[in-house]
């Protein structure tokens, strides 16, 4: 058969008015029914496209799970800033109390001191007097 310079293969043909950019080849696929499309997709549906889809929920689930992570690492690290936030507020309030109690004590063993001072120079005086008179 002699099919000269015209002939195709008619696998590569593909008329212009039916290419559609929406099908990965290009090749217009006329509307079918829901039922249709439906069982097209599922006999369509590889193992391969099962893999993948596993594959891709997988590495969201993982990248779900970083991003948990570090919410909860977020939220305690604030957490524990708190905690050591209240915590040197209240050894800081326990610390006034202290240093407000020695000051007071301070004061008071001062004031102790100094009437011994008085009363050991009154003592001393009273003694030069006697020992002055002997």
């Amino acid at each position: 058969d002699d099919h000269g310079d015209d002939s195709r293969d008619t696998a590569a043909v593909v008329d212009s008015e039916n290419v559609s950019p929406a099908h990965p080849t290009g090749i217009y696929i006329p509307s079918m029914s829901k039922q249709t499309s439906s069982a097209l997709n599922i006999a369509l549906y590889t193992p391969r496209d099962a893999i993948f889809e596993s594959a891709v929920t997988q590495e969201i689930r993982v990248e779900e799970r970083r991003k948990i992570e570090a919410e909860y690492a977020e939220k305690h690290a604030l957490q524990m800033k708190k905690i050591e936030l209240e915590f040197q507020l209240r050894l800081a309030e326990e610390m006034e109390v202290v240093q407000k109690d020695h000051r007071a004590l301070r004061q008071q063993f001062q004031t102790e001191l100094n009437e011994l001072r008085r009363k050991l120079t009154a003592y001393n005086d009273e003694t030069d007097k006697l020992s002055a008179a002997v």
